[in-house]
């Protein structure tokens, strides 16, 4: 009896020693065309279990959350619009609002179990190559019980390309560009298309990345020419327009790109950080005109004073303590300093 009771002992131990191996895992997510030249694809990855050991208890099932960019569900009914090997070991809720399914693992997966999720897509608002914005990201949430041996760098997975909206396109551009003359940008474009079209958005970034609205300028009609002149900083200018159609989707032209080396001037702001006022300097131009603007941490221009004296003293009393952004705009360009307002 003592032997028995040993061994039976001596099972459970061993037992209890084995290390479970769970791994939920997405992977593989694509986006089929590439470009969606039509608007209409498919979003696809693999979904499954990487670990050896089943992911059984349902009572702590996987979740997913599949989000949406720049498209919808291609079907009248979400759920509907979901396939593949292992759509249906999860039930399926879509919100509309923000574009998203959830999915509630309701099967067991097996160890070294993956298999397919495919999603019919249609693009709602078109990007471009510079810009691809029509796709999917897909977060994996795992269960409790496999927090220990789960490896949470294959929790996730994005595939985005570019694409035009399905049918015409209410905007077609002839051309965009820029050009440099006496250090301003003058922006240049002409539309062959505009129906059903409402407003174009200047944009303009200084790295390529990050772009801000410079202006807004309504549509006048197919075959229209338009011009926009900027004082950008020194560096390199990138310019796109943001085009908002009449139904509210949009979509970006190219992006064209000036090297601005134009002679500057000098600014020195002082005191900084300051109380109440701020000293601005400018030397080193001949020009006696120039238009000083303080910006929030938001980008809105909260003070805008033109000035002809090279130094003049502004009042910053009414700002809160912060910082800014303040610049001078001239026709050599545009400097920016960062302030402190005490």
């Amino acid at each position: 009896m003592k032997n028995i009771l040993v061994t039976f002992i001596l099972i459970l131990t061993l037992n209890a020693g084995i290390a479970q191996n769970y791994n939920p895992a997405v992977n593989s997510g694509i986006m089929t065309p590439a470009p969606l030249n039509n608007g209409v694809g498919e979003c696809q990855f693999n979904i499954g279990n990487t670990g050896s050991d089943p992911l059984n208890n349902l009572s702590q099932p996987m979740v997913l959350i599949v989000s949406l960019s720049y498209g919808v569900p291609n079907n009248n009914n979400p759920v509907s619009a979901i396939s593949g090997t292992y759509a249906s070991k999860f039930n399926w809720l879509y919100d509309a609002s923000t574009k998203t399914y959830q999915g509630t693992q309701n099967q067991t997966i097996p160890g070294f179990g993956l298999g397919s999720i495919k999603i019919a897509y249609q693009a709602t608002t078109g990007s471009n190559v510079s810009n691809p914005q029509n796709g999917f990201n897909v977060n994996v949430t795992p269960p409790a019980y496999t927090n220990t041996s789960n490896t949470g760098g294959d929790d996730n997975v994005s595939s985005y390309t570019y694409g035009t909206v399905g049918g015409p396109l209410p905007i077609k551009l002839d051309y965009f560009n820029a050009v440099l003359i006496k250090c301003a940008s003058i922006l240049n474009w002409k539309s062959l298309t505009e129906d059903n079209f409402r407003t174009y958005e200047v944009e303009y970034s200084n790295d390529g990345i990050t772009f801000n609205t410079v202006a807004k300028m309504n549509g006048k009609g197919s075959s229209s020419i338009y011009s926009f002149t900027y004082n950008a900083e020194q560096g390199k200018a990138y310019y796109r327009l943001k085009m908002i159609n009449g139904n509210g989707t949009n979509e970006f032209s190219n992006i064209t790109v000036l090297d601005i080396s134009c002679g500057k001037s000098a600014v020195n702001v002082y005191p900084n950080p300051a109380n109440n006022f701020l000293n601005v300097n400018i030397t080193g131009t001949d020009n006696q005109f120039y238009t000083i603007q303080i910006f929030n941490s938001a980008g809105q221009a909260l003070l805008s004073k033109t000035l002809q004296n090279a130094t003049s003293q502004i009042d910053i009393s009414n700002l809160a303590s912060g910082f800014y952004t303040l610049t001078v705009n001239n026709n050599t360009g545009r400097e920016s300093i960062k302030i402190i307002k005490k």
